[in-house]
């Protein structure tokens, strides 16, 4: 499943110079729900996975977990050298914050729908975090 979920991204995870991190989020997110719609048992198995969170679904998500916040802490890093993100906002906050909210969206969703994961609401959702990121909330 992993293997087939990262096909679906490209070369866009290899992108650091080029796109600000909440741009990149924005198509990582779109394309991982391409992925879900394309592939409707894998979501059923994820979905599983998630809503019973076993030992299972902690030997998983324990690796990617890591994975991922080493992935945000270096686009974060790169994207503080580039101007893109403020000197003063805390790296492995800020990844663990995107980790977060991916993981528990999808989370939220899945408890929500079942196994019919609702790709539009779930864009919807992210599009109006994403602006909260982008402008802040004061």
């Amino acid at each position: 499943m992993a293997q087939i979920k990262m096909s679906y991204f490209g070369d866009d995870l290899n992108n650091l110079n080029n796109l600000p991190l909440l741009d990149l989020i924005d198509i990582l997110f779109a394309k991982g729900l391409d992925f879900v719609s394309d592939n409707p048992d894998f979501a059923k198995i994820a979905g599983f996975l998630v809503m019973n969170r076993d030992d299972i679904f902690d030997k998983i998500m324990s690796k990617n977990l890591e994975l991922s916040l080493a992935y945000y802490k270096d686009y974060i890093e790169n994207d503080k050298a580039q101007g893109r993100i403020r000197e003063d906002v805390d790296t492995n906050s800020l990844a663990r914050l995107i980790v977060s909210l991916s993981l528990q969206s999808t989370t939220d969703h899945f408890l929500t729908f079942g196994s019919s994961f609702d790709t539009e609401h779930a864009f919807t959702e992210l599009k109006s975090i994403l602006l909260m990121l982008k402008k802040g909330i004061v």
